[in-house]
C-alpha cells in the first residue's frame, strides 16, 4: 500500500506525547484497506456539520479525525483527542 499519512501539528504532538503513533497508523491502515475495497468498518463514520467530509475513527476513549485524498493517496490526520473534547477544537 502506497498511502502517505501526515499529522497536523496538534495531532502529532498529542500522539507523540502518549506514544500512540504506531497504533493510530495501524487503525488508519486498517481503514484504508477497507476503503480501497469499498467496505465499511463499524468504528468509522463520515462526519457532518463543521467537520463535513472528514472521517472519524473511534480509538479507545479517543477520536481520530482525518481527511482522505484518494487521488494523491494521502491521509491527513487533523486532530486526535478524547471523546468529549475532540469536536470542540476547530
Amino acid at each position: 500500500m502506497s498511502w502517505k499519512i501526515d499529522y497536523s501539528h496538534r495531532a502529532g504532538k498529542f500522539a507523540e506525547k502518549r506514544k500512540l503513533c504506531e497504533r493510530i497508523e495501524k487503525k488508519v491502515i486498517e481503514f484504508l484497506r477497507a476503503y480501497e475495497k469499498g467496505s465499511k468498518l463499524p468504528d468509522v463514520i463520515i462526519l457532518k456539520g463543521v467537520w463535513k467530509g472528514y472521517f472519524r475513527i473511534k480509538f479507545r476513549g479517543m477520536r481520530i479525525i482525518f481527511d482522505v485524498n484518494p487521488i494523491e493517496k494521502t491521509v491527513f490526520i487533523e486532530t486526535i483527542d478524547y471523546r468529549g473534547d475532540v469536536y470542540k477544537k476547530r
